[in-house]
């Protein structure tokens, strides 16, 4: 004999259904065997993904030493020293939209210096400042947009008007409507 789940009347250990409250009576056995399934499952899961990624990183791995080398502050000049690449905005834009895929390859990640006429100062939505360049033909849709995160460099923008020809270096990070360039400081 056993109790009942709901009114705790003493009821057969076989019955499904309480005779006393006609409660259905609930084994839960469905409910460990569901989650031992899911344990197992997860368990499997892993194993596999464990053994994929081993299988991509074992075949090809080569281990190389390198030896310290002697740190001077020539070194460390070298090791700072980016290359900035000069380029006016008219080319950059012209580029990507000549071969967007191309000009990630050339551009995209690239520190770079451009100098152009502002055609434009703002904020875009996320209320990030910016400033786009003038293009050539007046009714082209797609320009290079410049963004400020610094304070000072925010300060320098609010300074300047639209027709201002500025200097900015920054980092490109592709095509995205415009071009854009991160980062930027006016020179």
């Amino acid at each position: 004999m056993k109790q009942c789940k709901y009114c705790k009347s003493e009821i057969d250990n076989n019955a499904k259904i309480c005779p006393h409250c006609r409660k259905k009576q609930k084994n839960g056995k469905g409910l460990l065997i569901g989650i031992i399934a899911v344990i197992l499952f997860i368990a499997i899961g892993a194993s596999l993904s464990n053994n994929e990624s081993d299988d991509n990183t074992t075949s090809d791995t080569v281990e190389t030493k390198t030896e310290p080398k002697e740190t001077t502050a020539e070194t460390k000049k070298e090791e700072k020293k980016v290359e900035i690449m000069k380029i006016d905005p008219e080319t950059l834009i012209t580029d990507y939209e000549a071969n967007e895929v191309k000009g990630d390859e050339i551009y995209d990640g690239k520190m770079m210096e451009l100098t152009g006429t502002i055609e434009d100062i703002g904020k875009d939505v996320l209320e990030e400042v910016y400033i786009t360049f003038e293009r050539e033909d007046e009714f082209e849709f797609t320009c290079v947009q410049c963004y400020f995160k610094d304070k000072d460099q925010i300060k320098k923008v609010m300074e300047l008007s639209k027709g201002d020809k500025v200097t900015i270096q920054g980092k490109c990070t592709g095509k995205f409507g415009n071009v854009t360039i991160e980062n930027c400081i006016l020179k």
